[in-house]
């Protein structure tokens, strides 16, 4: 399929409506916005599950409630890889390039839907697994710094979906691009436990998968802080930083190829 030009794109199309249209297009779709809820559906399904768990008084229901944060990570992740790889196998994509032309503006509404939507949902499912826990646990746990931590956890959640949206970009495949996320996320953390212990810390800090783990802990008694050197707000603006460097090349390539 040849390459669709800026030029050739219709003047009318805005950004606004081809974001609606993006929108339509994962809610419309089971597996698209499936994956999506029960990335959501995790945080308060674990929060009361660890509540009803022989929790140590020291704990705070914010660390307890947010104990879903992982698996809901990676699964938000493999949802940003799907919103754009899913189109390939069913030449969706040829369609929506024909409806609008310019790349660019395609690329930056499916970020704008992803990061938007997961960053709403993720508040508040956050809000209700940690209002849960606390509710459950009837006051015995002390709340702990549950707005930082919803807030960051919202903002990891969106950078790893961009980060998912980008290597799917990159690699147009299913398959690929979830193995490749998963790789990209997982292989810092591991290399690093071979590392010297002088060395391991700032390996484990710069890793994409290290800020989900760190947020949890604001307000509990370990800090943060003392698993590597790097602060958790510097290493989540650090990981956001990969996810937009990321996209950008993706959109660079995705403008450049054909579809």
């Amino acid at each position: 399929m040849n390459e669709i030009t800026k030029s050739d794109a219709p003047c009318n199309v805005r950004l606004r409506d081809v974001a609606a249209s993006e929108w339509t297009k994962i809610r419309t779709d089971p597996f698209l916005f499936g994956s999506f809820a029960f990335a959501l559906f995790v945080l308060p399904l674990f929060a009361v599950l660890a509540s009803m768990q022989n929790v140590p008084i020291t704990e705070t229901a914010t660390k307890i409630g947010l104990s879903g944060t992982a698996l809901s990570y990676f699964i938000i992740g493999g949802f940003g890889v799907l919103v754009i790889s899913a189109e390939y196998p069913t030449k969706l994509i040829h369609l929506s390039l024909a409806a609008v032309p310019r790349r660019i503006m395609l690329m930056a509404a499916k970020a704008i839907v992803v990061t938007t939507s997961v960053v709403i949902g993720t508040v508040l499912a956050s809000a209700l697994a940690v209002g849960a826990t606390h509710f459950i646990e009837r006051n015995d746990h002390a709340i702990g710094s549950a707005v930082p931590a919803i807030a960051g956890t919202a903002l990891a959640h969106a950078a790893v979906a961009l980060l998912g949206l980008s290597v799917g970009a990159l690699l147009r495949s299913t398959a690929g691009g979830l193995v490749s996320f998963f790789t990209l996320t997982l292989l810092p953390g591991g290399f690093a436990q071979v590392l010297p212990d002088n060395v391991q810390p700032w390996m484990l800090s710069l890793a994409p998968a290290f800020p989900f783990q760190a947020l949890r802990s604001l307000g509990a008694p370990t800090a943060a802080n003392d698993l590597t050197l790097l602060p958790v707000w510097q290493s989540l603006a650090t990981f956001c930083a990969y996810s937009v460097i990321l996209f950008i090349a993706s959109v660079a390539l995705f403008v450049k190829r054909d579809a």
